[in-house]
């Protein structure tokens, strides 16, 4: 590679100041208090983040299964035609909350399994 003409990284405009990160990032302002939060970014739009849990849908049956299809389906039909979603699904197989609770409910009863 011949790099006899390239500039140094110091002379490029960029490297010549320092911005502050806050003028990098698109966000305008922040509402903690209201329920949910929300981020105003730069350019007006509103942000606001979910934390939603999965449903254990494998003993519905087909009727269950179609009614939660049509109303995902309505719910998005209904978003306006700019809105824009991201979802972000996060996969372990951490089930420590799940068996301590079943172990909860289970009690002392002398009857139960593993007692």
């Amino acid at each position: 590679m011949n790099t006899k003409g390239a500039k140094p990284l110091f002379r490029h405009a960029e490297y010549q100041a320092e911005y502050p990160l806050s003028k990098e990032l698109p966000y305008w302002d922040f509402f903690h208090d209201r329920d949910p939060a929300c981020a105003v970014l730069s350019d007006g739009s509103l942000v606001q983040g979910l934390k939603l849990s999965g449903l254990s849908i494998e003993t519905w049956d087909t009727n269950q299964i179609n009614g939660l299809a049509s109303s995902l389906k309505s719910f998005l039909n209904a978003l306006p035609d700019d809105a824009d979603l991201q979802f972000f699904l996060d996969v372990n197989s951490d089930f420590s909350k799940l068996v301590a609770e079943h172990e909860r409910l289970r009690g002392d009863d002398p009857l139960s399994i593993g007692s």
